[in-house]
């Protein structure tokens, strides 16, 4: 994780934004007579899983996800899957946007999400096609030895560091 120490500060962001959750899953701890240091085991488990992932959201691209799942078989059930996904991740600035027009409108929860849904999908041809360029300008690529060996070390720290 020195690699990209940027990604400390969206981690330690993440970390606030779950402060509830730890605070009460260590009043469970007191309440159901759990020793302390399984539950501190279990929370650096949840810490660094939360550090794994906000590492590989933030440092992986669309382009990056196409190009490693070409190797996949060309099957209509998996090209469906990474349609899908690559259509969610561009759908969503899009819902975002409308959402935030929307609540400038309404005060009510229900009107905001029925409008900004609707006002969406004026706008989901648009993805649909964004969706399918991006796809089709997929270069295959074999040089990504380096994230890999990087993850398969991550993925290794974890499983022997904490299996003791």
């Amino acid at each position: 994780m020195v690699i990209c120490p940027g990604i400390y500060i969206v981690f330690l962001k993440t970390l606030l934004k779950l402060l509830p959750f730890f605070i009460s899953f260590f009043i469970f701890g007191i309440i159901f007579k759990i020793p302390f240091n399984e539950h501190c085991i279990v929370a650096a488990r949840v810490i660094y899983i939360l550090l794994l992932s906000v590492y590989i959201v933030h440092t992986s691209s669309t382009e990056n996800f196409l190009a490693d799942s070409c190797w996949l078989p060309q099957k209509t059930f998996i090209e469906n899957i990474k349609f899908f996904i690559i259509a969610t991740i561009h759908f969503i600035p899009v819902f975002v946007k409308q959402y935030k027009t929307a609540s400038q409108r309404s005060r009510k929860v229900f009107n905001i999400i029925n409008e900004s849904f609707s006002l969406s999908m004026d706008e989901i041809r648009s993805v649909e096609m964004e969706t399918i360029k991006k796809i089709a300008m997929v270069k295959k690529r074999k040089d990504i030895l380096f994230a890999n060996l990087y993850l398969t070390i991550l993925l290794l720290i974890y499983l022997f560091a904490f299996a003791f």
